[in-house]
């Protein structure tokens, strides 16, 4: 893994730990406000500061991941190919080149395995057996 992905992982944990102590500290003032029965006009100074702060890292967030998602490392691709046998293949391959997954099977048809690509890439929410 390069140093700048390194870097930008980094700085991402940094803003996003940045992000979550702005977001209790917002709502701390707001229950606070709300425990004493006063309005929240009296803390709207700290609100205002803390809500333009949130922003900002929130912001530098989105950067650090957009310049992660970017790094060719991070890249992705399905390569559908013919197989000796004259079926029809799909792989995923990282950034680096290494393969990620496989289809298991020859496909009959091109557009069965193109199917096989949509099923995968429609299973994010798929459910992880196993993992404890």
């Amino acid at each position: 893994m390069s140093d700048q992905r390194e870097i930008f992982k980094t700085q991402h944990a940094k803003f996003g730990e940045k992000a979550r102590g702005l977001k209790s500290y917002i709502q701390s003032l707001k229950e606070t406000a709300a425990r004493l029965g006063t309005d929240e006009e009296l803390f709207k100074d700290d609100l205002r500061r803390a809500t333009s702060d949130l922003e900002y890292y929130e912001g530098q967030m989105e950067w650090c991941a957009d310049a992660l998602q970017n790094d060719p490392a991070a890249r992705r691709t399905f390569q559908v190919y013919s197989d000796a046998a004259g079926g029809w293949r799909w792989r995923l391959v990282a950034g680096n080149n290494r393969l990620i997954a496989d289809s298991g099977e020859s496909y009959q048809h091109k557009q069965d395995c193109l199917h096989g690509i949509a099923l995968v890439k429609a299973s994010a929410d798929a459910q992880v057996e196993g993992a404890d």
